[in-house]
């Protein structure tokens, strides 16, 4: 069973992004992501490659806004100057983005996307729903006190989603050991318990079902560490 579980887990591991948008680009933004659109919009448009440095052509600046409007005007869609998911997905379909501009496009995303941390138990001790979750408070300091611990139980003596495998939960510990009042703590439960992925938080003396869904939790033991559940 643990070889056919760190199989499928082993299938879900971090891999290089597809080409796409990850972001608005508007006047300020800098990045390969708005040189690839350049690069599109100048063969949509059929203009010389640009030829400006790389600092120049990664910036958007009043020529770019300029560029987009044209582009937009081209595809009789609203211009704004700014480029969103319906000017992105007009140029990709008329196949203006080249292998070139696809990889900048896919190196943005990677450089933006979070770093996942492997849990000290391995990947496959904690399902891939939370992997992003978990790499989060490891990243904020938090240290790992486990996944998968097929004894863990709930105050009711039901299993607890620690004791499935990959574990549907996890345990971030805290310093100092004051629960709510811990900033740092508190301000990664405010972050992650709106999260689709999530279905409960603790910490301290209270639990989160969604940001604004909280009551007061009575089964102690979260002073000094965050239990964070997924949602099955």
């Amino acid at each position: 069973m643990e070889e056919a579980v760190t199989a499928a887990a082993a299938a879900t591991l971090p891999v290089m992004p597809d080409p796409t948008l990850t972001r608005l680009l508007k006047a300020g933004s800098y990045g390969k992501d708005v040189q690839a659109v350049r690069r599109a919009s100048l063969k949509m448009l059929k203009r010389r490659p640009p030829t400006a440095p790389l600092k120049v052509q990664r910036t958007f600046g009043p020529g770019m806004r300029r560029l987009v409007k044209d582009t937009q005007r081209l595809f009789e869609i609203r211009q704004t100057g700014v480029v969103g998911p319906v000017t992105y997905q007009a140029l990709r379909d008329v196949g203006a983005f080249d292998a070139y501009a696809d990889r900048l496009l896919a190196e943005h995303a990677e450089s933006v996307r979070p770093k996942l941390v492997e849990p000290t138990q391995g990947w496959a001790s904690l399902h891939a729903s939370l992997w992003k979750a978990y790499s989060l408070g490891r990243d904020r300091g938090f240290t790992d006190l486990g996944t998968y611990n097929p004894n863990s139980t709930l105050p009711s003596g039901r299993p607890s989603d620690h004791a499935v495998y990959p574990a549907f939960a996890f345990d971030l510990g805290i310093r100092p050991a004051t629960g709510w009042g811990n900033v740092k703590g508190r301000a990664y439960v405010l972050q992650v318990c709106g999260w689709r992925e999530v279905e409960y938080v603790i910490l301290g003396n209270r639990i989160y079902f969604g940001r604004l869904n909280w009551r007061r939790y009575t089964g102690g033991g979260h002073f000094g560490h965050i239990h964070v559940s997924g949602r099955r």
